[in-house]
């Protein structure tokens, strides 16, 4: 059985998904600010900044898709036996870590760990963006080779990808923590809710155009791709 797929057609349903949860986002906190505990459910199914509901969800199996798609990369560069192919494998393994990772919050648990060396306060509230963002330089520094070899179009997309999804991850985030340590008896503010879901915005837009440009690299340019099921 042959299916046929075009990175353009995928890209879209992503970007309506992620357009779908920000609404529904965004009328949990109308909720939540106008209606207190009247639409409790329904914030915690929808609202970006709780955790284990259906956003996290939706991010879980984005990133899963991106690591197949990298291993799929992976396997087809070891294919062609150009050299490659442990690039693709070691992103493959990373983004797998992200998706656990965002299933089950380890970097969350980074802040236990840094607030043994560092004081949380400020920009700095959330300290897992030190040991995160340092383990970005060191991935960027690895990859620069790799990054050179591909084609001109994969390399943009790629970079477009990777600043979309860390001035959310790591940018804007660092800006909810210093809002989110002016905030007293966890009275969340709107300019802190704003922020958070820009955050989860940014990281979801970030991880749809790598989707999307994982698929134009696998295909070769192509603007279909061919998948037979056995």
């Amino acid at each position: 059985m042959n299916i046929t797929i075009t990175p353009g057609s995928v890209f879209r349903l992503f970007l309506l998904i992620i357009g779908v949860l920000t609404y529904l986002n965004t009328l949990a906190l109308i909720f939540w600010f106008e209606y207190d505990n009247q639409f409790h459910t329904f914030i915690e199914y929808f609202d970006f900044g709780l955790e284990q509901n259906i956003p996290t969800l939706y991010s879980v199996i984005a990133l899963a898709v991106a690591a197949t798609l990298l291993a799929a990369n992976a396997r087809h560069s070891w294919e062609k036996c150009d050299g490659q192919h442990y690039y693709w494998a070691g992103l493959a393994l990373i983004f797998l870590f992200l998706a656990f990772d965002e299933g089950t919050q380890i970097h969350e648990m980074m802040n236990n760990i840094m607030e043994q060396w560092v004081t949380p306060k400020g920009y700095l509230r959330y300290l897992w963006v030190l040991p995160y963002g340092f383990a970005v330089l060191v991935i960027a520094a690895l990859y620069l080779r790799f990054m050179i070899r591909l084609s001109r179009a994969s390399r943009y997309r790629f970079i477009l990808a990777a600043l979309i999804f860390l001035v959310g991850a790591i940018g804007v985030e660092m800006l909810s923590a210093r809002e989110a340590d002016l905030i007293v008896d966890n009275d969340y503010t709107i300019l802190y809710c704003m922020l958070y879901s820009l955050e989860e915005f940014l990281e979801m837009v970030g991880v749809a155009v790598f989707i999307y440009a994982l698929l134009k690299h696998l295909a070769g340019e192509s603007p279909v791709i061919r998948i037979t099921l056995l």
